[in-house]
């Protein structure tokens, strides 16, 4: 018995398996968002201890109510340049993200979306 063939013909059943579960969460996942009735984006900016944190997700809830489809976001951490005004980026993510500060001048900071959101709304 070759059991080299043994172990890979398991690993591969085990590894086809595991694709269908996630092929079926996928469709289950489409299927939540195509029955969506209303989205939502949540963005979140503070500083704690020296460090700037930044959250973007959007909530998406269904007719049927229950648990909100839950989506990171890319975003940017941007601070305002003391000297032309300019807004820079400091830190590129998706979801949550953090800066952390160097210094004690204080500083402006701000959150951007960096994909653009569109809406289809049912108006005339």
């Amino acid at each position: 018995m070759n059991t080299g063939r043994l172990a890979t013909g398991i690993a591969v059943r085990s590894l086809a398996a595991a694709f269908v579960l996630v092929s079926g969460s996928l469709a289950a996942t489409a299927t939540a968002a195509a029955a969506t009735e209303s989205c939502n984006d949540n963005t979140v900016l503070f500083y704690d201890s020296g460090v700037v944190t930044a959250s973007a997700y959007e909530f998406c809830f269904t007719e049927g109510g229950g648990e909100p489809l839950v989506t990171p976001l890319p975003s940017n951490i941007q601070e305002r340049d003391l000297v032309t005004g300019d807004w820079v980026t400091l830190v590129t993510g998706v979801g949550a993200i953090h800066y952390t500060c160097t210094g004690t001048t204080a500083h402006k900071f701000r959150i951007t979306l960096t994909e653009l959101k569109k809406i289809t709304a049912p108006c005339t």
